[in-house]
């Protein structure tokens, strides 16, 4: 199973929309750090640099590596393409 499929399975399951383009409409960006300690991504991949996200409609959070947050919310170029992961908040 690819990791598109998993973050497209993970996402609708916290979504209140089971249909990708609608429930990526959901989330939120909330902030971006990095961790001294690894966590997972929703799609299964261990990361370091996080993306925290929280759904507009049921309050639900998630956590986000860069290739998916680059998925769910492409505007964050600097956050995706910074080898060194900055802290962004918006």
């Amino acid at each position: 199973m690819t990791t598109e499929f998993k973050l497209f399975n993970a996402l609708t399951k916290q979504s209140v929309s089971k249909d990708w383009f609608e429930a990526v409409k959901e989330w939120e960006f909330i902030k971006s750090e990095k961790l001294r300690t690894i966590t997972h991504c929703i799609c299964g991949v261990p990361i370091l640099c996080v993306c925290y996200a929280k759904n507009k409609h049921n309050n639900n959070t998630i956590q986000l590596g860069r290739r998916c947050a680059n998925k769910v919310f492409p505007w964050i170029i600097t956050f995706v393409n910074d080898k060194e992961c900055t802290e962004l908040e918006i």
